[in-house]
């Protein structure tokens, strides 16, 4: 992956292979005394291959996933991570129509012959997508063989006929759950992989509040189907303890935000390699749809109305209507996505736009 021309020294962090030099994080300074973005480079140089059931099974050199992130996981930065041996993940529902997500798809095999997957989220709307549609493309697209995980995630009703569609067809599927028992289900539904989402995520951390600490120590005893490590995982030794808690891998989302690949600001990337350990907060926990963001204007904004108005969503429909009547219409149908995108990523919302302008309203 490319290295920030304006990175400072050599503030920049590469993945070894070998458990004993730090795995994924060996830096040459913080990366807080970077006067840009720190981007991630992913190394061959090894002397010892680290091998999981993850690399075996996707066929990579490194036990690193990219996971899905909307507006962020477009063909650049996929075909980068993949490139580098870990695997990517094209964001599927990012893209407006399924035609669009054949065309990125298709944009990340032109620009490498790697391994790579695609997310695909199952979230209640009020305007659901036509999920058979972008099935139907990514099973298409599965012929060459180049395109192995599947990462599911959102609510496992109706889940059940895509894992064995994509099965069939020869995808090795993953799916991202916040609580065991949510694994379990996963599992039975002939999930391959449980990626272990813990309250430490950005985006959904559920509603149970359990960490990554408690999740991993009890999926190696209660789970069947190997599982990966998700949620607030960011260098080696994470992934080092992960590793010793039975995991067999890392899925890294924000992390791979603050990369030269990433199609966002430069400001926000830098402002994610600032950011300490307080610098994200819970929005939406009123109405039982709990996210983790970026802790800025905006968001605070949502939590003062929250603590006003529990429960009451169209209160923070309001407050996002008056500010931005512009993208009003969509906003009332994709609430979900639009705070996500408006919180997570820009101060004031901005990248609201941007997500919405990609949608060619």
């Amino acid at each position: 992956m490319k290295r920030s021309s304006s990175c400072s020294g050599q503030v920049w962090c590469y993945l070894e292979t070998s458990l004993w030099s730090g795995i994924l994080n060996k830096c040459h300074s913080n990366l807080a005394h970077c006067t840009d973005t720190c981007v991630l480079r992913l190394s061959t140089a090894s002397t010892m291959p680290l091998t999981t059931k993850l690399t075996r099974a996707l066929g990579i050199m490194h036990p690193i996933i990219q996971g899905g992130m909307h507006y962020v996981g477009y063909a650049p930065l996929v075909a980068a991570v993949s490139e580098a041996g870990g695997i990517g993940l094209v964001t599927a529902l990012t893209q407006p129509s399924p035609e669009l997500l054949q065309a990125e798809i298709q944009a990340v095999k032109a620009a490498t012959t790697k391994p790579f997957g695609v997310n695909l989220t199952l979230l209640p709307a009020l305007k659901p997508p036509n999920y058979a549609a972008y099935a139907d493309v990514v099973e298409q697209e599965m012929e060459s063989g180049q395109l192995r995980l599947i990462e599911t995630a959102g609510h496992v009703k109706g889940l059940e006929p895509f894992i064995e569609r994509f099965k069939k067809a020869g995808a090795v599927v993953i799916h991202k759950c916040t609580q065991i028992r949510h694994a379990k289900t996963a599992q039975r539904m002939g999930a391959d992989f449980i990626s272990m989402d813990g309250f430490e995520c950005a985006g959904h951390p559920g509603e149970a509040d359990v960490t990554n600490w408690i999740l991993f120590a009890k999926a190696a005893r209660e789970l069947d189907v190997p599982y990966v490590a998700s949620g607030g995982c960011a260098d080696g030794k994470q992934l080092a303890a992960a590793l010793a808690l039975g995991c067999e891998g890392m899925n890294m989302g924000t992390r791979f935000m603050a990369t030269v690949e990433a199609p966002i600001k430069q400001q926000v990337k830098q402002a994610l390699v600032d950011a300490d350990e307080s610098g994200t907060t819970l929005v939406m926990r009123s109405v039982r749809n709990t996210e983790r963001v970026f802790k800025n204007e905006t968001a605070q904004q949502v939590l003062d109305i929250e603590r006003e108005f529990p429960g009451d969503f169209s209160k923070v429909c309001s407050h996002l209507h008056r500010t931005y009547k512009r993208y009003a219409a969509y906003l009332a149908l994709t609430v979900h996505c639009c705070v996500r995108a408006s919180l997570h990523t820009l101060s004031k919302a901005r990248t609201i736009a941007r997500c919405f302008k990609r949608q060619e309203m």
